[in-house]
């Protein structure tokens, strides 16, 4: 619908019944943006833009790339306060807007606050760090406030006190098509996301304000999330394909992780790729290794501690609502079959797996089930093949399992999962 310049353009905020002196608790796009009686007005352009076109080709250049490939989901996944996009079509002569597609976390008031955390605990350090160097009298231009707060950080040792979370997302994905004489129902799908946040160590805060990082004017935060797509109502066929996010998408696909990484990613100016280790030299180097650090030091723990998570009794209620069989365990783990810069990752994930403390070691060998030392079932692993059925078997009878004893006996596997 093509709005006058009398201020009708603040109608749409009654679609959801709300009056525009109410406000209006999101943000509000309506298109098209510019009409012909605008344009001849405006001192500014007098270019009228895309409303020319009919506007189903507008509509489609919005929609098309929030369906492409589960963009839509996954544009949710890691932003800290968007609970949900919509699209509503507001033909001339209607009442009200119809909805023609919908995307939204259910369950994102539980968890509000665990998704603004990270950033919540670093705006809360930085402003105390400002104010006492501000009561000192402090006035360095070379030593801003960020580096200070990390810096603190580190002397005070007090990485460990960042907050990790294990945050469990359903996604309903509404589409209702342009309107037409004959609607359909509208097509629903609902994907359950798991996401871990991750934090350094004091080494990786370190590296953060080290001479090369501070003289090169680098900002860099040792924060990764991971996310993995657990399972889709109705749908047990899920490809994951993991993608490299800075907090939106980008265009880099993570090597073939199942997982999804977001991180303070040292990015090239266009966002299309991480700046590379090859031949870096000077404030590039610094920014290459930071990235090195961030996919073997930071994202191993995140990812750990998601696959922990799955296994223990923390997600039950969550998990109660959709089928989790082993394969899909086993498909979230990671291999060695990828590139050589995000395959290092692999070592580094079965290391920190090992290493959490009550990790039971018998419930998760090498991503492939459940296990559980009393009973073993064949029929839930059809995944393998006989010979590994057997070693499995004959492994979850003990009850002293250690690293070294499954890597020689689970030496032909489905997939090559390194210790180092």
């Amino acid at each position: 619908k093509k709005y006058n310049v009398d201020g009708e353009h603040y109608i749409p905020s009654y679609a959801e019944g709300k009056e525009p002196a109410q406000g209006w608790p999101g943000t509000l796009f309506r298109f098209p943006l510019r009409t012909t009686k605008m344009r001849e007005n405006s001192q500014i352009c007098a270019k009228c833009g895309a409303i020319e076109h009919p506007y189903e080709k507008v509509l489609n250049q919005i929609y098309e790339p929030y369906t492409k490939d589960s963009c839509a989901l996954q544009r949710l996944l890691f932003l800290r306060c968007v609970q949900s996009v919509k699209l509503f079509i507001w033909e001339n002569g209607e009442s009200k807007p119809k909805p023609y597609f919908s995307i939204e976390i259910e369950n994102i008031q539980r968890y509000a606050e665990e998704r603004r955390a990270i950033i919540g605990w670093l705006k809360t350090g930085m402003k105390k760090v400002e104010q006492e160097e501000k009561e000192a009298g402090k006035n360095d231009e070379e030593d801003t406030t960020f580096y200070s707060f990390f810096k603190k950080i580190h002397t005070t040792k007090t990485a460990s006190s960042a907050p990790r979370h294990i945050i469990p997302l359903t996604i309903t994905t509404i589409n209702n098509g342009p309107p037409t004489k004959s609607p359909k129902p509208p097509v629903k799908i609902r994907d359950h996301y798991l996401i871990s946040t991750g934090f350094g160590d004091d080494s990786d805060v370190e590296a953060a304000v080290s001479k090369e990082a501070i003289q090169f004017k680098q900002c860099l935060v040792p924060y990764v999330a991971v996310a993995a797509h657990i399972a889709r109502d109705g749908n047990s066929n899920i490809e994951r394909k993991g993608k490299c996010f800075a907090v939106l998408p980008t265009p880099v696909l993570a090597g073939g992780l199942p997982v999804h990484l977001d991180a303070r990613w040292e990015l090239k100016v266009d966002r299309n790729s991480l700046v590379p280790p090859t031949d870096a030299t000077g404030a590039d180097y610094v920014r290459s290794q930071w990235n090195q650090r961030l996919l073997t030091k930071v994202a191993p723990i995140a990812y750990s501690n998601l696959l922990t998570s799955l296994t223990g009794d923390t997600l039950t209620e969550w998990m109660s609502n959709f089928s989790f069989p082993p394969s899909s365990l086993y498909a979230i783990f990671p291999t060695q079959e990828y590139d050589v810069f995000w395959g290092q990752i692999c070592a580094p994930v079965f290391r920190q797996l090992f290493a959490n403390q009550g990790y039971n070691m018998p419930k998760v060998i090498w991503g492939i089930s459940v296990l559980d030392s009393k009973e073993f079932n064949k029929n839930d692993y059809s995944c393998l093949s006989q010979p590994q059925l057997d070693k499995i078997e004959s492994l979850s009878s003990d009850k002293k399992l250690t690293s070294d004893k499954i890597c020689n006996n689970l030496t032909g596997a489905k997939q090559s999962f390194p210790m180092d």
